[in-house]
């Protein structure tokens, strides 16, 4: 597989495990979370701050401009 999936609360427990697979299954991951950094995702996958496939957005969900704009610039 090939292409983008934004994961909202990517950094999150659930969302750092969807994360790590679709990274395993070729996919460009956009982590939005309130903390992207600091969180499971980078215990689980430290690689993760410099990984090329891997995009750290921080934000809230509450923000429908920024998750617009997300969507279409990925």
């Amino acid at each position: 597989m090939t292409g983008s999936v934004l994961v909202t609360g990517g950094a999150g427990f659930i969302g750092a495990y969807v994360c790590k697979r679709l990274l395993t299954d070729g996919w460009h991951v956009v982590v939005y979370d309130a903390n992207p950094v600091g969180n499971v995702l980078t215990m689980l996958m430290p690689e993760t701050i410099d990984h090329p496939r891997v995009a750290l957005e921080s934000g809230a969900i509450t923000d429908g401009e920024r998750l617009t704009r997300l969507c279409i610039e990925n």
